[in-house]
């Protein structure tokens, strides 16, 4: 990138700072450098094709000599989203690893939205079409490859399971969106398909014995847990903190793999189904579905906290909010609603991946500490605290209630001085979510629901997903699946 491109006559608020020191050190071979008292960088580098060796050497030395500290964060700075969009592609993560990248086109709006009147008019420097890549994100049907699929617990009566899988075509996936999924294996699946009279796999014949048992023949929906990204641990959340300016125009490589939490229902098909796949299968799965949300810009709406309400396994999809929240510099609070403080313990092999201490770990308290969360900002309320011979964890015994999530959570607005600038993001069963209305609407906090529905297809044709809303005074039904999940809370006909 040419920089003697950019008119920069109007900055005359910063014309005694043309003349910089020479980034040396770790910084050296930036183009330019912003370092706070704390001694964390951020260091910017204009893309050149010519110099992507270059480039991939310096993000190389940033990823060994700052490990995961994220004292000094590279960026590399493009013309426009078309640009950006070939690097983040998830096979070029090795030419830029643990990298960050910026568009002049988002740099330019943000700009002039803050200070408009010192950058002049805005044609000098606006090149390139704008417009976000991932609105053109296509639904896409594929195979993905199961990483693992793991229990968190070793009772033979677990319930909860988690499931990774390697999902390349996912990559502009984002909270709020959900796929199908077959909880069948494409091994599997192939044999029924075959031989559909036996769901043992074999051709019908006559004589043969009938395998009785209940086999699924449609895909479940399912939300995203958390996503992986390259070169990043499940914990850099923790360490990262950039300006919230910078943060929501921010971007790093795609991720390509992902992870599913879901509870295996007693008599459910497709979950038991699901917790017999094991690591190498191949499972079909349909997605990104459901409407496509730009989370970077609520803060553009007033919103600078964010509180996470989820009941039960309704907390899963949640994470992958805060995920997204959490990289983009919002605050955030965590209100966990669960049955018993036992549904949280973990004690499978893989615990201590998730937590420092695998003899007190938790589900979710563990995954909302790894992005970032602090312990005084996870709640957590059951049902029953009593005669537990454990400790709770490690939040202060303050965050624990006994009773229901929507208590808690009543009570701690009333604790607030001030509401302003917060969101309520919610998923859970109904009669907890008609609650948390009643209580947001009292204390005047904007809220958006997370809808959880029985779904057939995932792509509008079957309407088995409606749910009725209210817009403009008048009352209609709505997809689910194609026009959330994630609904407005004053949307929704909660009559």
């Amino acid at each position: 990138m040419d920089t003697g491109q950019f008119d920069d006559s109007e900055l005359t608020r910063y014309a005694e700072k043309r003349h910089l020191p020479k980034p040396d050190g770790l910084a050296e071979g930036a183009d330019f450098v912003a370092e706070n008292d704390d001694g964390h960088k951020l260091l910017f580098c204009f893309y050149d094709k010519e110099k992507e060796d270059f480039f991939k050497r310096l993000s190389n030395r940033a990823l060994e000599e700052d490990k995961s500290k994220f004292r000094t964060i590279w960026f590399l700075v493009f013309l426009t989203h078309e640009e950006i969009a070939k690097c983040r592609q998830v096979d070029k993560a090795d030419s830029w690893p643990r990298g960050f990248f910026l568009c002049m086109e988002e740099i330019t709006e943000k700009a002039l939205e803050f200070h408009g009147d010192t950058f002049g008019h805005p044609g000098t420097v606006c090149l390139g079409n704008k417009g976000d890549h991932r609105f053109r994100g296509k639904i896409k049907h594929f195979k993905a490859e199961v990483m693992r699929n793991d229990p968190v617990s070793e009772k033979d009566d677990c319930e909860h399971f988690k499931i990774r899988f390697k999902a390349p075509e996912l990559k502009y996936m984002v909270p709020g969106q959900f796929v199908m999924l077959d909880t069948l294996p494409v091994e599997k699946r192939l044999l029924l398909e075959e031989a559909p009279l036996s769901a043992t796999g074999k051709p019908f014949e006559y004589g043969n014995t009938f395998d009785l048992k209940p086999v699924s023949f449609l895909k479940r929906p399912f939300s995203i847990h958390r996503a992986f990204y390259r070169y990043f641990d499940s914990g850099y959340l923790r360490n990262m903190s950039l300006p919230p300016t910078l943060a929501t125009i921010s971007h790093t490589h795609f991720p390509d793999e992902f992870e599913i939490f879901y509870k295996v229902l007693k008599n459910g098909v497709g979950t038991n189904e699901l917790k017999a796949v094991k690591k190498g299968d191949r499972i079909q799965m349909l997605g990104p579905l459901g409407q496509f949300q730009d989370l970077s810009k609520w803060r553009g709406n007033g919103i600078e906290e964010v509180h996470l309400v989820g009941g039960g396994v309704g907390m899963a999809p949640l994470v992958f909010f805060g995920q997204a929240l959490k990289f983009y510099s919002f605050k955030l609070k965590a209100f966990i609603g669960i049955d018993r403080m036992e549904t949280l313990l973990y004690s499978a092999p893989f615990a201590p991946t998730f937590a420092e201490d695998k003899e007190n770990a938790y589900v979710y308290i563990e995954t909302l500490s790894g992005i970032g969360l602090r312990p005084e900002d996870i709640r957590v309320s059951c049902e029953s605290l009593n005669n537990t011979e454990w400790k709770y964890g490690r939040l202060p015994d303050v965050n624990y209630h006994e009773g229901l999530v929507t208590e808690q959570y009543a009570s701690y607005l009333e604790g607030l001085g001030k509401m302003s600038k917060i969101l309520v993001v919610t998923c859970g069963p109904q009669p907890m979510l008609s609650a948390l209305w009643r209580i947001t609407s009292k204390f005047d906090v904007p809220m958006k629901v997370l809808l959880e529905k029985r779904m057939a297809c995932g792509i509008g044709v079957c309407l088995s997903c409606v749910c009725r809303i209210r817009k403009n005074g008048v009352r209609r039904y709505s997809r689910v699946c194609t026009e959330g999940p994630l609904f407005d809370a004053k949307e929704i006909d909660w009559e």
